[in-house]
């Protein structure tokens, strides 16, 4: 078929609003003619077209859009649209009213209506678009803006808009793809800007070599103002190296002392130095520079939830997020404060950003089925996991409530997991979370940790987990306790280590900070580490003559059955936030669990009375400065020679 043919019929749906119609076929039209321009002139003339019909003019138009930020009235605008109700630049421009007051509903409205009177104005698939990108739905956002660029590929606002709205969807490469050709138009008028924003986005994704590529042809230009030294120093302190990017943000200031962003960047250098005194006062500096800096507050917020101050850094968590409401990070961060503080019904929606952070690490289900948005009675159902092992543990305290929705109820678990899980869960099928699961075997899906929002909405809602709700091997506990009690009143399982990531040297305890609990008389001691301590424990030995004995049968990271086994022998467990604090909890063991105060104190453990919530049995021994063992050590004696003399 001939493109003048395409055309028409393209013409032809535009006119009946078969605007998806339409769209098909323009991209047919692409597919089989990617040289042809005419698409961007056949708009064009039918927009002139419409436009010379209208009987308020352009100019009229234009004077309205002048006065949108001042008082004008929705009775001004409505007694034009009585007079030209046909007018699809009238509705549009009531959609932006409404827009401005936030009544993003009507703006949709009005702004559809105008794509129904004339939908040969790109301007209004614009306009349509962000309004849906601003209430969240990136997905139909993303889409309209594709149709844009398929009428005219060279726009450089729409190509913008859809480099931003597909990384804040973390499609890297369709983002990546807008940002180059962007940046290789020779008539764009902010050509520094974009590519500072390109490499920006290189560098929060990872792609540390071509954002390098990026600022060395960046140094080659005669523009190297505050942004390009602020850009350098983004790149050192992705790569670590503190006292350079220390040194550009430094140059920032120098070039512009009223700069705010290089003041909060600063800020995050002294975090990464754990020098947060410091961090803060240069987040407040950046803040009274720019009190519209959304990234200030958030490291502000940030700030005080590392010094444990949640409920000062809430407020900046919402304020950056009132700011920019994109902004995904803030809401994850605020979704993990609110748990914490038992606000759950907002914590457990804000928690959703998780899926739209860049820096959560885990992937979704590849799947054409509906994701679950409200509990019914569902035949089949697909849980899938998410987050670590230690989490996968917690939100095991749901399954069986949970299985009451299902016929079949399949669950996707780390494999190590499953051993422990089916004895008291035997109408859950548990499957290896790497298995290939098909379409074919379920009806919907959720991942674990949206299993809160809808079973965990208020505190009395934790109560109805029932302990234990995994398993161990009885006789081999049992052979432990005898092969290591030694005529010891108390078997005591102990572990000091996390291994976290990104929080794991803020979790951790120094073995030697726990010399006061190993010296207590009448208790041995059984390593619980989740790797290889012999090192450390020899040195214990040789130094303090103190012994903590190890299972070497029993390989702690991939035996997990073995290890719960080892816990349960126990007659009480002391250890930091790491999996044995959830695997005592969930065998209901008397657990002794040390806590970081701020950075590295995990949302989940929130807790009443100095009892985990999620895990009764767990009783918490908190620091009370920012990491200082010291006190909760004292404190931590005095309960275990308690439980010696009860």
């Amino acid at each position: 078929m001939s493109i003048i043919s395409l055309l028409k019929k393209v013409e032809t749906h535009l006119k009946s609003h078969e605007i998806n119609l339409a769209f098909n076929i323009i991209k047919k039209i692409k597919n089989e003619y990617p040289k042809n321009k005419g698409l961007k002139d056949f708009f064009e003339q039918n927009n002139y077209k419409y436009k010379r019909k209208m009987k308020t003019s352009m100019d009229e138009i234009n004077e309205l859009y002048k006065s949108l930020k001042s008082s004008i009235s929705f009775e001004k605008v409505n007694s034009i649209l009585k007079n030209d109700n046909q007018n699809a630049y009238l509705y549009s421009f009531c959609g932006s009213l409404y827009g401005n007051e936030k009544n993003f509903s009507k703006a949709i409205m009005f702004q559809e209506k105008a794509i129904f009177l004339n939908p040969f104005e790109i301007v209004f698939y614009i306009n349509l678009s962000r309004t849906h990108e601003f209430v969240g739905n990136y997905e139909f956002s993303k889409k309209m803006l594709e149709n844009i660029l398929m009428v005219n590929e060279d726009d450089a606002d729409v190509l913008l808009l859809h480099a931003r709205i597909s990384f804040r969807l973390l499609k890297y490469i369709e983002s990546f793809s807008s940002y180059e050709k962007l940046i290789s138009m020779s008539n764009n008028q902010f050509l520094l800007e974009h590519k500072i924003e390109y490499c920006e986005n290189l560098l929060n994704a990872g792609n540390i070599t071509k954002a390098k590529e990026i600022i060395n042809l960046l140094e080659l230009s005669d523009e190297k103002g505050k942004e390009f030294y602020h850009l350098k120093g983004v790149y050192e302190l992705n790569e670590k190296n503190y006292s350079k990017a220390k040194q550009y943000f430094l140059k920032c200031i120098e070039i512009d002392k009223n700069y705010s962003n290089a003041f909060t960047s600063l800020g995050v250098v002294y975090d990464r130095l754990y020098d947060f005194d410091e961090a803060i006062k240069l987040h407040k500096k950046s803040i009274s520079l720019d009190n519209l800096n959304s990234k200030a507050y958030n490291n502000l917020g940030i700030m005080y939830s590392y010094l444990g101050k949640i409920d000062e850094s809430i407020p900046l968590m919402e304020k950056a997020i009132e700011l920019n409401p994109h902004n995904n990070e803030s809401k994850y961060i605020l979704g993990q404060l609110q748990i914490y503080n038992k606000n759950y019904i907002s914590g457990w929606r804000n928690f959703e950003s998780r899926w739209l952070y860049i820096n959560y690490q885990h992937k979704k289900h590849d799947t054409k089925k509906n994701w679950i948005t409200k509990l019914d009675d569902k035949s089949r159902i697909l849980l899938w996991a998410e987050q670590g092992i230690g989490d996968q543990i917690m939100y095991a305290t749901m399954f069986n409530e949970f299985s009451s929705f299902s016929k079949n109820l399949l669950i996707k678990i780390d494999k190590r997991l499953i051993e422990i899980l089916e004895k008291k869960h035997p109408l859950i099928k548990f499957v290896p979370k790497e298995k290939i699961i098909s379409d074919e075997e379920f009806d919907c899906h959720m991942p674990f940790g949206d299993l809160g929002k809808f079973l965990r909405k208020d505190i009395k809602d934790f109560k109805k987990t029932k302990f234990p709700f995994i398993s161990a091997d009885k006789n081999l506990s049992n052979s432990i306790k005898d092969k290591f009690l030694n005529n010891k009143k108390f078997l005591v399982g102990i572990s000091w280590t996390s291994y976290n990531q990104q929080l794991g040297q803020d979790k951790s305890v120094y073995l030697e900070n726990l010399i006061p609990i190993l010296k207590i008389n009448n208790i041995s001691f059984i390593d619980l580490e989740y790797r290889n301590s012999d090192l450390e424990r020899k040195n214990l030995f040789d130094k303090y003559n103190l012994t903590i004995y190890k299972e070497d049968k029993i390989d702690s990271f991939n035996d997990i059955k073995g290890l719960t086994s080892i816990i349960e022998a126990c007659d009480f467990v002391i250890t930091c936030s790491n999996i044995n604090a959830h695997l005592s909890g969930a065998l209901g063991i008397k657990t002794f669990l040390l806590l970081p105060l701020g950075k590295g104190r995990l949302w989940n453990w929130n807790f009443e009375n100095q009892r985990s919530i999620w895990y009764p049995s767990v009783k918490i021994f908190q620091q009370e400065t920012q990491g200082k063992w010291k006190d909760p050590i004292l404190k931590l004696e005095k309960e275990v020679k308690k439980c010696l003399n009860a």
